[in-house]
Protein backbone atom coordinates (compact mmCIF):
# COMPACT_ATOMS: atom_id res chain seq x y z
CA UNK A 1 0.00 0.00 0.00
CA UNK A 2 1.30 3.42 -0.93
CA UNK A 3 0.29 6.93 -0.01
CA UNK A 4 1.14 9.72 -2.42
CA UNK A 5 1.66 13.27 -1.24
CA UNK A 6 1.59 15.76 -4.09
CA UNK A 7 2.84 19.26 -3.59
CA UNK A 8 1.12 22.40 -4.82
CA UNK A 9 3.72 25.05 -4.19
CA UNK A 10 2.31 28.00 -6.13
CA UNK A 11 2.32 30.24 -3.05
CA UNK A 12 5.96 29.47 -2.28
CA UNK A 13 6.96 30.06 -5.90
CA UNK A 14 5.19 33.43 -5.98
CA UNK A 15 6.83 34.48 -2.71
CA UNK A 16 10.25 33.61 -4.08
CA UNK A 17 9.76 35.05 -7.58
CA UNK A 18 13.03 36.13 -9.10
CA UNK A 19 15.06 33.66 -7.04
CA UNK A 20 14.37 30.60 -9.21
CA UNK A 21 18.05 30.20 -9.99
CA UNK A 22 18.85 29.85 -6.29
CA UNK A 23 15.78 27.90 -5.25
CA UNK A 24 15.88 25.31 -8.02
CA UNK A 25 15.40 22.41 -5.58
CA UNK A 26 13.14 24.18 -3.08
CA UNK A 27 10.08 22.18 -4.13
CA UNK A 28 11.97 18.96 -3.29
CA UNK A 29 13.02 20.35 0.10
CA UNK A 30 9.43 21.28 0.88
CA UNK A 31 8.15 17.89 -0.26
CA UNK A 32 10.77 16.15 1.88
CA UNK A 33 9.69 18.19 4.91
CA UNK A 34 6.01 17.29 4.38
CA UNK A 35 6.76 13.60 3.75
CA UNK A 36 9.03 13.41 6.80
CA UNK A 37 6.28 14.93 8.93
CA UNK A 38 3.72 12.47 7.55
CA UNK A 39 6.00 9.50 8.29
CA UNK A 40 6.54 10.82 11.83
CA UNK A 41 2.75 11.07 12.28
CA UNK A 42 2.32 7.50 11.02
CA UNK A 43 4.94 6.24 13.46
CA UNK A 44 3.45 8.28 16.31
CA UNK A 45 0.08 6.61 15.78
CA UNK A 46 1.55 3.15 15.11
CA UNK A 47 -1.13 0.71 16.35
CA UNK A 48 1.07 -2.34 16.84
CA UNK A 49 3.84 -2.99 19.36
CA UNK A 50 5.66 0.34 19.58
CA UNK A 51 9.09 0.86 18.06
CA UNK A 52 9.76 -2.78 17.32
CA UNK A 53 10.07 -4.86 14.24
CA UNK A 54 10.45 -4.26 10.55
CA UNK A 55 6.94 -2.90 10.17
CA UNK A 56 7.73 0.17 12.27
CA UNK A 57 11.25 0.76 10.98
CA UNK A 58 10.50 0.27 7.29
CA UNK A 59 7.79 2.92 6.94
CA UNK A 60 9.58 5.30 4.60
CA UNK A 61 9.04 7.78 1.79
CA UNK A 62 10.59 8.20 -1.64
CA UNK A 63 10.37 11.21 -3.93
CA UNK A 64 9.13 10.58 -7.45
CA UNK A 65 11.59 11.14 -10.28
CA UNK A 66 9.90 14.37 -11.32
CA UNK A 67 9.98 15.62 -7.72
CA UNK A 68 6.29 16.51 -7.61
CA UNK A 69 5.17 13.83 -5.17
CA UNK A 70 6.41 11.69 -2.31
CA UNK A 71 5.35 8.07 -2.00
CA UNK A 72 4.98 6.76 1.55
CA UNK A 73 5.18 3.00 1.72
CA UNK A 74 6.11 0.17 4.01
CA UNK A 75 8.83 -2.14 2.80
CA UNK A 76 8.81 -4.69 5.63
CA UNK A 77 9.63 -8.20 4.43
CA UNK A 78 9.52 -11.59 6.11
CA UNK A 79 12.34 -14.16 6.02
CA UNK A 80 11.30 -15.29 2.52
CA UNK A 81 11.46 -11.72 1.20
CA UNK A 82 7.68 -11.25 0.91
CA UNK A 83 6.39 -7.76 1.72
CA UNK A 84 3.65 -7.97 4.35
CA UNK A 85 2.76 -4.40 5.35
CA UNK A 86 -0.09 -4.24 2.83
CA UNK A 87 -1.76 -7.32 4.35
CA UNK A 88 -2.36 -5.45 7.59
CA UNK A 89 -3.86 -2.50 5.72
CA UNK A 90 -6.23 -4.50 3.53
CA UNK A 91 -6.88 -7.41 5.87
CA UNK A 92 -6.51 -11.06 4.94
CA UNK A 93 -7.47 -14.62 5.76
CA UNK A 94 -4.53 -16.96 6.29
CA UNK A 95 -5.16 -20.64 5.53
CA UNK A 96 -2.74 -23.57 5.45
CA UNK A 97 -1.44 -24.60 2.02
CA UNK A 98 -0.74 -28.27 2.51
CA UNK A 99 -2.18 -29.22 5.91
CA UNK A 100 -5.62 -29.25 7.50
CA UNK A 101 -4.77 -26.59 10.10
CA UNK A 102 -2.24 -23.95 11.09
CA UNK A 103 -0.14 -24.81 14.13
CA UNK A 104 0.88 -22.35 16.81
CA UNK A 105 2.97 -23.20 19.87
CA UNK A 106 1.47 -25.04 22.87
CA UNK A 107 -0.64 -27.33 20.70
CA UNK A 108 -2.93 -24.68 19.22
CA UNK A 109 -4.39 -25.64 15.83
CA UNK A 110 -6.67 -23.38 13.78
CA UNK A 111 -8.17 -23.81 10.30
CA UNK A 112 -7.72 -20.14 9.42
CA UNK A 113 -6.65 -16.81 10.88
CA UNK A 114 -8.51 -13.63 10.04
CA UNK A 115 -6.44 -10.43 10.02
CA UNK A 116 -8.70 -7.39 10.28
CA UNK A 117 -8.06 -4.18 8.37
CA UNK A 118 -5.88 -1.54 10.05
CA UNK A 119 -5.68 1.83 8.32
CA UNK A 120 -2.35 2.58 9.93
CA UNK A 121 -0.71 4.46 7.04
CA UNK A 122 -3.34 6.37 5.08
CA UNK A 123 -5.33 7.93 7.94
CA UNK A 124 -2.33 9.36 9.90
CA UNK A 125 -0.67 10.63 6.70
CA UNK A 126 -3.89 12.29 5.57
CA UNK A 127 -4.35 13.76 9.05
CA UNK A 128 -0.88 15.34 8.89
CA UNK A 129 -1.27 16.68 5.35
CA UNK A 130 -4.63 18.28 6.18
CA UNK A 131 -3.46 19.76 9.49
CA UNK A 132 -1.66 22.95 10.38
CA UNK A 133 1.49 20.91 10.93
CA UNK A 134 1.85 20.60 7.15
CA UNK A 135 1.91 24.38 6.75
CA UNK A 136 4.46 24.62 9.55
CA UNK A 137 6.71 22.08 7.78
CA UNK A 138 6.41 24.00 4.50
CA UNK A 139 7.19 27.31 6.21
CA UNK A 140 10.19 25.78 7.99
CA UNK A 141 11.59 24.51 4.66
CA UNK A 142 11.08 27.94 3.05
CA UNK A 143 12.73 29.70 6.01
CA UNK A 144 15.68 27.33 5.80
CA UNK A 145 16.08 28.13 2.08
CA UNK A 146 15.83 31.86 2.75
CA UNK A 147 18.42 31.64 5.55
CA UNK A 148 20.74 29.80 3.17
CA UNK A 149 20.28 32.54 0.55
CA UNK A 150 20.82 35.23 3.16
CA UNK A 151 24.11 33.64 4.25
CA UNK A 152 25.25 33.55 0.61
CA UNK A 153 24.41 37.26 0.30
CA UNK A 154 21.78 36.74 -2.41
CA UNK A 155 19.03 38.37 -0.37
CA UNK A 156 18.83 40.77 2.55
CA UNK A 157 15.98 40.48 5.04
Amino acid sequence: MRVSIEADLQGARLALAGLEEYTKYLHRDILRAVATGAVREIKAEFPFKKHSGELYRRTVYHLTRDGHAAIITNEAKNEQGVKYGFVLIRGATIKPKHKKALYFGDGIFVKKVLLTKHDWIVAPAKKFVESGAREAAVQKAIDKALNRLEKKGVIVR
